[in-house]
């Protein structure tokens, strides 16, 4: 939900937010980790076609309390705090892919976990 709110919050006019997973086996590093796991994965994908993201910002959304926001526009900067969190407590990573002014994608991968 956090990844969404975020997308539509930074898309002007018109624009797009595409939801989607898909099953994946991963035997090559994950963008920003040196190690990831080999196995299977199921990713879930959010993408928007918004303002994007800058190099700088990339490095600080996860932190807590970080927020771009405008004082009185909402937020508490624990929005993507909370989805590094929760990929981090089911052993999992995330990619993110951004161009200012096109959009960002933002993939999550979990892993499958079989019996459990």
């Amino acid at each position: 939900m956090n990844l969404v709110s975020n997308a539509a919050e930074v898309i002007y006019g018109a624009g797009k937010i595409t939801i989607s997973t898909e099953n994946l086996y991963i035997d090559r590093p994950v963008s920003g980790y040196d190690y990831v796991e080999e196995g299977g994965y199921v990713a879930l994908i959010v993408s928007d076609t918004g303002a994007g993201i800058s190099d700088e910002d990339i490095g600080k959304i996860f932190e807590p309390f970080y927020t771009e926001k405008k004082m009185g526009r909402g937020g508490t900067g624990l929005g993507m705090a909370v989805v590094w969190g929760t990929a981090k407590d089911h052993n999992g990573y995330i990619d993110i892919q951004s161009t200012l002014g096109k959009g960002t994608t933002f993939i999550l991968y979990f892993p499958i976990r079989n019996g459990r």
